[in-house]
């Protein structure tokens, strides 16, 4: 193997352990931040856990800062991995497969991170945050790629768009689901967290990786996050309806 490419591949692997060591850095220093921000965020936590019929206003503001986050991490990632396929002169392949994936679901999970070291909800809502924050990326994204590529082919659009939601969703449900347990157990947060992160990133890249290889797989890929998001959803009514 060439000297040039051992040494690449050297330093990404370094560059790759630096940043997991770096996102572990700043969620401790988070945690100990939030620690003391809980006072001043006791009013809204308050408001966060009621469920009474009067709370429909808090319960859209809830929705709406979700769609917020979301929208934000779906532009700062933008930024993002425009930063890093240049510091790295990455081509199409390896921005799509290997960048984006790791920073836009570091995105998604960092308002998450935020709402259970502040808040510390009860499982059913980390499952809707995340499943709201991953909708709102989707669509945010979608919208972006709509305006930029215009409609002159709006088929194709139409079911990347469907495929791009539905694979966002899986994501989501992997980290929201996942965080709605890891959470409840103290020595299972920072591992558990990783572990889901890690395989919210693989499958994130196997979609991309698919959709970069271009011809019938491109469409094999917009086809199958729809199939697995369908599969799940019947596996779960069943499961549901087995235990009722």
């Amino acid at each position: 193997m060439n000297e040039d490419v051992k040494t690449y591949l050297l330093l990404k692997s370094y560059a790759i352990y630096y940043f997991l060591a770096y996102e572990l850095i700043i969620v401790s220093f988070a945690k100990l931040a939030f620690t003391e921000c809980r006072t001043i965020f006791s009013d809204l936590n308050s408001l966060w856990k009621r469920t009474d019929s009067c709370c429909w206003q808090e319960r859209q503001a809830k929705f709406f800062l979700c769609c917020l986050a979301g929208m934000g991490a779906c532009l700062l990632s933008a930024y993002i991995n425009t930063f890093f396929a240049a510091l790295y002169a990455a081509d199409t392949i390896a921005a799509t497969a290997e960048i984006a994936p790791v920073v836009e679901e570091v995105m998604k999970l960092l308002p998450l991170l935020f709402y259970l070291l502040v808040f510390e909800p009860e499982p059913v809502p980390i499952k809707n945050a995340a499943i709201i924050v991953a909708l709102s990326f989707a669509t945010f994204e979608n919208v972006c790629y709509l305006i930029q590529n215009g409609a002159g082919h709006f088929s194709f659009i139409f079911f990347r768009g469907i495929g791009t939601g539905a694979m966002h969703v899986i994501c989501g449900a992997i980290v929201g689901g996942g965080l709605a347990y890891v959470w409840q157990r103290t020595w299972l947060k920072i591992a558990g967290t990783c572990g889901l992160l890690g395989a919210a990133i693989t499958f994130h890249a196997i979609y991309n990786l698919l959709i970069a290889y271009g011809g019938a797989i491109q469409y094999i890929a917009y086809i199958l996050p729809v199939l697995i998001l369908t599969a799940g959803k019947l596996i779960t009514r069943r499961l549901t309806q087995s235990h009722n």
